[in-house]
């Protein structure tokens, strides 16, 4: 968490998926569940307002990278919000491109801690899925480097309760 306690980066090692000839069903979709305990003075709460996600991307003609994030604390797990973000094959996607992709959360749907302080548990359920209009063609989302497949920024804005 940075010094003004609004950005959380987390970073992945072996969030890679893969999609084509000689791939299995298992490689084309990644799922992470993680919890983030997280301790806040009293008086405030806190939400997720938008995620900035950068890797690596190599995507034929036909093939979909799908980013799905959920994010939901552990006193309330029924109140969740999604995020969705996209990358169509083809085109600087078919030779292989360093990506950043950002999705917001829309206002309406922004989920808040508790207003007791203290702490609360933020749950972040990632999933990256490739799928393909084209049984022939192939993909990857990964990275350019062998120490880091996915770096995830989770933006926080604090309110007063």
């Amino acid at each position: 968490m940075n010094n003004e306690k609004t950005i959380i980066t987390l970073g992945f090692d072996r969030f890679q998926t893969y999609i084509g000839p000689g791939t299995s069903i298992q490689d084309r979709s990644k799922n992470c569940q993680i919890h983030v305990n997280l301790k806040y003075p009293s008086g405030f709460s806190f939400a997720i307002v938008d995620s900035v996600y950068h890797g690596f991307a190599l995507l034929e003609s036909g093939v979909t990278g799908d980013f799905l994030s959920t994010y939901y604390f552990s006193n309330d797990a029924a109140n969740t919000c999604t995020t969705r973000t996209s990358i169509v094959g083809g085109g600087i996607w078919a030779d292989g491109q360093v990506y950043t992709q950002q999705d917001t959360v829309p206002a309406t749907n922004v989920i808040r801690s508790p207003c007791s302080g203290s702490d609360a548990i933020l749950n972040i359920n990632n999933r990256i899925n490739l799928s393909s209009t084209k049984s022939s063609a192939s993909g990857m989302i990964s990275n350019d480097d062998a120490t880091l497949a996915l770096t995830q920024q989770i933006n926080i804005k604090w309110y007063s309760c």
